[in-house]
């Protein structure tokens, strides 16, 4: 398709607007907000979350001062919060900031100031997983081997960096995760404040869709909207049509989950017979006991996987991911090739993996490297071959790289173990 193709829809005079590809949901293109996320100039591509995190800084930015700080008190702040918060915005003016580009080269999605002093760092979420951080040392702390090459969560970072940040007195700093499927870390709660340097707080689209909504109304033809409520209608109007509003089900959802469970049934009879072949095929290497398999949406992928006999908890697993990528599969090394493929993978339960030149061979480091996935297209799989049969085929093919490296990780093992006595 054409990335450059003029569009027909009428645009204000001297504005250019250009096609780009589409989002990786399929959306009907019918609301203002659709058409600039779907047809924007070409000086900068943003994704989802980028595009609605300038939107709502728009709204919030454009909208009167009681209305702005109200949403916001409601949206990003613990409720034993909010009383002092709109306290501390009473007549004043707050800003919303984007993009803000931290020392450290990181960047926060949504800076919240009263003054120009931070109170509240938003991290905005669709689908896209968390990262992690290098936790840079300083002069005082580089003599301090624990304190090097450490990694930690972008919320601590972001966390800390509003912890040590001039902040209005008494005001201790919120880091709040806005969200629609991507969920924060199971801690991340108020209790944990001190962890994360900020008090948590977590929120979701759909929570701010409501919360907007009852301010701004739905009167689409009123002619006298004000350009605020204008741009928050236009919001709410996206967020439904990117199905971000609610996470009801509808009794055609229900009816659709109903018809898509028949073929789901049948991974486990595919992944069990993966899985005896496998045991047929390699007698000794592999363990009956060990054996499962999953369907998972929230992660991406439909798998089985079988142990090898040791103590080193490693497996060979067998399956099929599917767009969009989620969880761990979104932050391999390098990004996995979008459609679904089928993959072959090996992984271990205690240690990540050593496999340098995994890349080389077409290998995907995932999880951190406690596992390595290689994918295949399904065209790979032969006309007259049944799926199992074309796992099966794969995880063979692939067999040798699997037992390098299990071997290699068995022989860290062991030397660990005449180290230690």
């Amino acid at each position: 398709m054409d990335d450059l193709t003029p569009i027909s829809n009428p645009t204000p005079s001297g504005v250019s607007l250009e096609r780009r590809p589409a989002p990786q949901r399929a959306v009907a293109p019918t609301t203002f907000l659709n058409r600039l996320f779907r047809y924007k100039s070409t000086e900068k591509k943003t994704q989802l979350e980028d595009f609605l995190s300038e939107v709502l800084a728009d709204f919030l930015n454009r909208a009167p001062a009681p209305e702005a700080a109200r949403l916001i008190a409601d949206c990003f702040v613990p409720r034993e919060m909010t009383a002092d918060f709109k306290a501390l915005a009473s007549g004043r003016r707050i800003e919303i900031r984007t993009q803000v580009r931290l020392e450290d080269r990181n960047i926060l999605d949504l800076l919240v100031e009263l003054d120009g002093q931070p109170l509240i760092v938003v991290e905005s979420k669709i689908f896209a997983a968390f990262q992690r951080h290098l936790r840079r040392t300083t002069p005082e702390t580089s003599n301090e081997q624990d304190d090097r090459n450490l990694e930690r969560h972008q919320l601590e970072t972001y966390g800390f960096w509003l912890r040590d940040a001039k902040k209005p007195q008494g005001w201790p700093g919120v880091i709040a995760v806005l969200t629609h499927a991507a969920k924060a870390p199971a801690d991340f709660v108020v209790a944990n404040s001190e962890r994360y340097g900020a008090i948590p707080h977590q929120v979701y689209w759909r929570n701010l869709h409501g919360m907007l909504r009852r301010v701004v109304g739905s009167n689409a033809n009123d002619p006298d909207v004000p350009a605020w409520k204008f741009v928050g209608r236009e919001i709410c109007s996206f967020l439904e049509s990117y199905e971000m509003d609610s996470s009801d089900l509808t009794a055609v959802d229900i009816s659709a989950v109903n018809v898509a469970l028949s073929p789901i049934r049948k991974f486990d009879a595919v992944f069990t017979e993966v899985g005896a072949e496998l045991l047929h095929r390699h007698p000794g290497l592999l363990v009956a006991r060990s054996q499962s398999h999953e369907s998972a949406a929230a992660a991406s992928r439909a798998w089985g996987w079988t142990y090898f006999d040791g103590a080193k908890k490693m497996y060979v697993a067998y399956g099929i991911y599917f767009a969009p990528l989620l969880g761990d599969l979104a932050q391999s090394e390098p990004r996995l090739p979008e459609p679904e493929h089928a993959f072959v993978a090996v992984g271990s339960d205690e240690n990540p993996l050593e496999f340098s030149d995994g890349e080389s061979i077409g290998w995907h480091r995932v999880g951190e490297g406690y596992w390595y996935l290689k994918p295949f297209p399904l065209s790979a799989r032969h006309f007259d071959e049944r799926f199992p049969q074309f796992l099966v085929r794969l995880v063979e093919g692939e067999f040798a790289a699997i037992e390098k490296i299990r071997d290699a990780q068995l022989a860290a093992g062991a030397g660990e173990s005449a180290t230690a006595t």
